[in-house]
């Protein structure tokens, strides 16, 4: 079994994700389990962090933004040199992992707001794109790889952004 798994093998159970598939429940990567929360009366729903590294995810660690930034920056600053897709792949993961540590972050920070709040609408919308962004599979080639992280790595910095956001005093 290595780090970095598809849908957890324990939760056979399923989300209906339109156009005639089916979403995992719940994923396991680098470490980290999340799961698929839904909402029984709206049936929207969200992915939350579950354990991170044998930890409840109500024992985690804060959360090393620095570390996030420099890696989106691995991908996105200008003056880089294009990953290789050996390198991609493993910058995959890592994005991934962050979104799924970031994204119940927000969320938490965006409900201490009230629901007419601009910044908790705008954070609550980009938990909803980097939700549907954890969905997404590059296609085949390493265009398609790099363009697939490169989003990936715009949703980080995204959450990150609205994370710090929702921090500041009101």
């Amino acid at each position: 079994m290595t780090d970095a798994q598809g849908p957890d093998t324990q939760d056979p159970e399923t989300t209906p994700s339109g156009a005639g598939r089916t979403l995992p429940n719940s994923y396991r990567l680098a470490g980290i389990t999340t799961e698929w929360q839904r909402n029984a009366r709206s049936g929207s729903g969200h992915m939350q962090v579950v354990r991170a590294n044998g930890r409840d995810e109500s024992d985690s660690l804060p959360l090393d933004r620095e570390t996030m930034r420099a890696a989106v920056a691995r991908l996105l600053a200008p003056d880089v040199e294009p990953p290789s897709y050996e390198e991609l792949e493993t910058l995959t993961l890592l994005y991934r992992g962050n979104m799924m540590l970031l994204i119940p972050e927000v969320e938490k920070a965006a409900r201490g707001l009230s629901k007419d709040d601009v910044a908790r609408a705008c954070a609550m919308a980009c938990v909803g794109e980097a939700g549907i962004r954890l969905n997404l599979h590059p296609g085949a080639g390493l265009p398609a790889q790099t363009a697939h992280t490169q989003h990936l790595a715009r949703s980080v910095n995204a959450l990150l952004d609205h994370l710090e956001n929702l921090e500041v005093p009101r």
